[in-house]
């Protein structure tokens, strides 16, 4: 970590219990991103209380969002994990303590890492953090907006991306009868 911190401000969901001090972390870090589980390296934040780390990209993930395509469009919202979950995108496992966002109905978990890229501005007048995952396409319809969030470099992204495909049919596959 980087010798002093900017500035301070408090999360609203990621660690609401204390304040975070901004960092700019080294190319030697070691810390994990409580939310994407890589390594923070350049902006950040952090809290010397508890050893928590994160992004400064990873910070500004909603709490919640709608999937368009998702079955009766639930809602994802982030949750700290209290046991390990596997990543029903890329099919690997967080432990306790870290973020995924979860559709509990479905029992569908995805790592903040795998979310879309281009996350619209909030509906609902932006309440509590909630998006919506769609983009106009050409036909005067909406699609699901393509991309994936990776938030470490190319080395990190040949690891955490998955197609659009792959996300779509799981989506698909989680139906409420």
């Amino acid at each position: 970590m980087a010798a002093s911190a900017n500035a301070t401000i408090k999360s609203t969901y990621f660690h609401p219990q204390h304040m975070l001090a901004s960092y700019h972390y080294s190319d030697a870090s070691t810390y994990p991103c409580a939310a994407c589980e890589r390594v923070v390296t350049g902006a950040g934040y952090s809290c010397d209380e508890c050893d928590f780390n994160i992004h400064k990209a990873c910070l500004s993930m909603p709490g919640s969002f709608f999937f368009a395509t998702h079955s009766r469009e639930h809602e994802l919202t982030l949750t700290r994990l209290t046991a390990s979950r596997w990543c029903d995108v890329c099919r690997e496992t967080s432990r306790a303590g870290c973020y995924m966002y979860v559709c509990a109905p479905c029992n569908y978990d995805l790592h903040p890492r795998c979310v879309p890229t281009k996350m619209p501005a909030p509906i609902d007048g932006g309440a509590q953090g909630r998006r919506q995952v769609v983009q106009p396409n050409n036909g005067g319809g909406n699609a699901v907006v393509t991309g994936l969030h990776v938030v470490s470099g190319l080395a990190d992204a040949a690891e955490s991306v998955f197609s659009l495909v792959d996300i779509v049919s799981t989506l698909f596959s989680c139906t409420i009868l």
